[in-house]
């Protein structure tokens, strides 16, 4: 079967495509909501 070796081949295209703007998404939703919780928490 070559469908699970195509599948393999996608798969890693996208993640080395948008491994860097994921890191970066995340860690600025998790900064914001961090920020937002700190501040609710802090008052």
């Amino acid at each position: 079967m070559i469908f699970p070796y195509l599948v393999m081949i996608v798969v890693m295209f996208l993640v080395s495509k948008g491994w860097f703007e994921f890191i970066n998404f995340e860690y600025s939703v998790l900064g914001s909501l961090s920020v937002v919780t700190y501040t609710y928490y802090d008052f």
